[in-house]
């Protein structure tokens, strides 16, 4: 009761409080009605900015002003002005902002609105809102594991080996970029799995066709990571503690001078985590026999621990650019390797394995729209250098119940065959310089040049055959050009664009005997022409079905080339593959009511591959190998029903059927007995449901509260090909799990707290080679974010 009348007193104390000051609010939209999030709302006369909220709407109290101007300003829009002529009463308004056709092609995504997923654009893509995620604990990894058509297999916790999956296409196959420059090249110590959302912007995922600017040879899709700029001043601090004695945290913030256009930005984060959570392992029989029964134990040696350091600095919204900056990364990570990457090779724990990462990335970046009027430009250089260390030089053997057999094995590694004390320098020069020009009628041609220069060199002082392979530089040289031309026809209804790519790569390396005894140099020259097209029609401004269609090519990594030095062997045979690629989709968002919303939409694809690359076991190691055709078909789909903006329901599904269609045997005539067969290890069937509720205003006026839940089902798969030895044991099982979260914030974002509880049930969940991931987990988050 006390508390009671305390609520009372207090609300009655904001309502005095309001009734005593002028005040003006509103809520911002675009032409179809969305909120826009983040949009910059300036009282011009007092030079007083806020933006809006996660409804898009702004308030501003003690105005004291007969008559001023608002200015309002979001990212591919006109700026709009109002004149507002009393603050007597209480004003309420709504604006609605005009998109500026001069920035369609640039795909820049801030906030939680829906009205920057470039919707009319022709490419299959989708933009992730991350706005809603910045209070979470969550990595990137966990945001897009909720995109329809990506499944993200994970090979255990906090800084795992994990591997993308994308409308059938996967891990090397799908290219992954920070602000346009290729993620692969940022080495192992800056990942998806690491990377924590506070940084972020936005997400852009391409499903097939990639825009020219985003310059490289992906398979069948590319995702762009957009961090945080922004016109404004501000810190973004957090802080999270988890389950496994897990903690992240993140410093990122901003200095904008409005007058100079100096700009700094500083973004960081720290990550640590024990990974100590409990796993089952096979236990074997009498004489070593393995069956199927297992027992309980804890990791123990598994810790991670990732750092990351940016800074850029400046000019930024000038007459001259839009974006000057130099930048340097510094970003480390060390991790406790526990066990080989197959299952039934967890009998063995390792004491000491580990590997250490470590990058230094320099960049230098250039922007500008209205270059002789109707010219943009677009521009980076970075330098890159990275340096790898694995070590496995223990003469002790491990158990799982904390024993340790000293001395051991003298010859050999706790995981290799030999002892290794592998080291890998890597060098990159990546360029890229994109145009565009304006034609009359919104029409757009646009060119793009990138080259991206490899060096890699290492040594290896216990391991003779690694010592050989990689004594000697290795060099890979990548070139791209592109050229598009893109159009809008019939009231702005028919979008599309048509381009090419031109591609030419060479590598020089070498092979190697499994001694290290021989070498022999290989130089290998390619040249490939790139080519496709993407069309859009909008039937209503609300609803839209796309098509695209692509001829493209992936050359070979030198990493799949040259192998690991560990588990993964030298295959420098390995050719460049090949894809044919259509989609399909239609989307779109009804209004039912002012409170009611409905948004759907889907996709159907197929890719028709040729020397399909995939990771194939040999004996106890792996090599990269190619498999002559392989065919992939697939649907996926998303629903989301949202009621007067605060409940909300979604769930999305994707079915992919991907088969290995290659007739013969690799090498032979002989034919391919898995011929017609699902290719193994990656999941077919996979879904989630999410269900939210956010209010504002629960306690005192400036505050929200949120809570999700969010179930993801994977259905069972086969970890080798299907007519392999026994299916039962091979098969990895169906999986369900239910994570719940819980956010509340005051003071319009200012101050918040998140907890999250994930696999609420405890669920057995495996991924990735069907290894255990962490069960039953609990997450704090403290962020505090203040701009002005």
């Amino acid at each position: 009761m006390r508390y009671i009348i305390i609520l009372v007193i207090y609300f009655l104390q904001i309502i005095t409080l309001s009734a005593q000051n002028d005040k003006i609010s509103g809520c911002v939209y675009n032409e179809f009605k969305e909120q826009l999030v983040n949009a910059h709302v300036t009282i011009l006369e007092n030079n007083k900015t806020i933006v809006t909220d996660t409804k898009g709407c702004f308030y501003f109290s003690e105005v004291r002003l007969n008559n001023f101007t608002l200015k309002i300003q979001y990212v591919g829009y006109k700026p709009f002005y109002k004149k507002i002529t009393s603050t007597s009463k209480k004003t309420k308004l709504s604006f609605y902002l005009e998109e500026n056709d001069s920035t369609l092609d640039e795909v820049v995504i801030q906030g939680k609105s829906k009205a920057e997923k470039i919707r009319d654009k022709a490419y299959a893509v989708n933009v992730i809102e991350t706005e809603v995620f910045k209070n979470t604990a969550t990595n990137i990894s966990q945001v897009l594991n909720k995109v329809p058509g990506i499944i993200i297999r994970e090979e255990g916790g906090l800084g795992s080996d994990f591997n993308l999956s994308l409308n059938g296409f996967s891990g090397k196959q799908i290219k992954i970029f920070i602000d346009g420059i290729p993620m692969s090249y940022f080495g192992k110590s800056l990942t998806l799995n690491n990377f924590p959302s506070n940084i972020i912007a936005s997400i852009e995922v391409y499903k097939g066709v990639v825009p020219i600017y985003l310059s490289s040879d992906a398979l069948g899709g590319a995702i762009n990571i957009i961090t945080k700029k922004g016109v404004n001043n501000y810190l973004d601090v957090s802080y999270s503690l988890g389950s496994f004695n897990t903690h992240k945290a993140a410093v990122n913030t901003q200095y904008y001078d409005k007058n100079s256009g100096f700009t700094a930005r500083l973004k960081s984060f720290y990550n640590y985590s024990d990974n100590d959570y409990a796993i089952d392992i096979i236990v074997p029989g009498e004489g070593g026999k393995i069956t199927d029964e297992t027992t309980n134990v804890k990791r123990f040696h598994n810790a991670y621990t990732s750092k990351m350091g940016q800074l850029e600095a400046g000019i930024t919204n000038k007459k001259y650019a839009d974006e000057l900056l130099v930048g340097i990364l510094f970003s480390d990570n060390y991790k406790e390797i526990q066990h080989a990457r197959f299952p039934l090779k967890m009998i063995k724990p390792f004491g000491e394995v580990f590997e250490k990462n470590k990058s230094r990335i320099s960049t230098l970046k250039y922007a500008k729209k209205g270059v002789f009027k109707n010219l943009d430009v677009r521009s980076f250089i970075a330098l890159v250098d990275n340096e790898r260390r694995y070590e496995d030089k223990s003469n002790h053997r491990y158990f799982w119940n904390g024993e340790i057999e000293y001395d051991d094995h003298l010859s050999t590694g706790e995981q290799s065959s030999r002892k290794t004390e592998l080291t890998l320098s890597q060098e990159n020069i990546l360029l890229n310089f994109n145009l565009q020009y304006h034609l009359p009628k919104q029409q757009i041609i646009a060119v793009n040049f990138s080259s991206d220069n490899f060096k890699m060199e290492g040594n290896d002082p216990l391991h003779t055959r690694n010592n050989t392979q990689f004594g000697e530089p290795s060099t890979v040289d990548k070139k791209v050009a592109g050229l598009s031309y893109s159009f809008n026809l019939i009231d702005k209804k028919l979008k599309g664009i048509a381009f090419g790519k031109r591609y030419n790569y060479s590598i020089n390396s070498l092979t190697t005997n499994y001694s290290g005894t021989t070498k022999e140099k290989k130089n290998i020259l390619s040249n490939y022409t790139g080519y496709g097209g993407a069309l859009t029609y909008l039937f209503t401004k609300n609803t839209q079905v796309k098509t695209s269609f692509e001829n493209a090519i992936r050359f070979p990594e030198n990493s799949e080339i040259l192998g690991n030095g560990m588990a993964i062997l030298t295959n420098i045979d390995l050719k460049p593959e090949t894809s044919t690629n259509i989609n399909i989709g239609f989307r779109t968002n009804q209004y039912l009511s002012d409170k009611h919303k409905i948004h759907f939409e889907t996709n159907t694809f197929l890719r028709s591959s040729k020397n399909f690359i995939y990771l194939r076991p040999e004996l106890v190691f792996q090599v990269n190998d190619n498999l002559d055709k392989v065919l992939t078909k697939g649907i996926e789909g998303a629903l989301e029903y949202t009621f007067n903006d605060a409940y909300s329901i979604g769930v999305n599904a994707t079915y992919l059927d991907i088969r290995d269609k290659s007739k013969y045997v690799k090498n032979s005539t002989q034919p391919n007995p898995y011929l017609n067969s699902r290719i193994p290890n990656v999941p077919y069937l996979f879904g989630n449901i999410k269900l939210n509720y956010n209010t504002k205003n629960l306690f005192r006026k400036d505050d929200m509260f949120s809570i999700s839940s969010f179930q993801n089902y994977v259905h069972g798969y086969s970890l080798f090909f299907a007519k392999i030895g026994n299916r039962d044991r091979k098969l990895i099982k169906n999986q369900f799990t239910q994570n719940i979260e819980a956010i509340y914030s005051l003071q319009n974002g200012t101050y918040n707290i998140s907890v999250a509880a994930n696999n609420i049930f405890d669920a057995k969940v495996t991924d990735n080679y069907n290894l255990q991931k962490p069960g039953q987990n609990f997450s704090l988050k403290l962020r505090y974010y203040l701009s002005n």
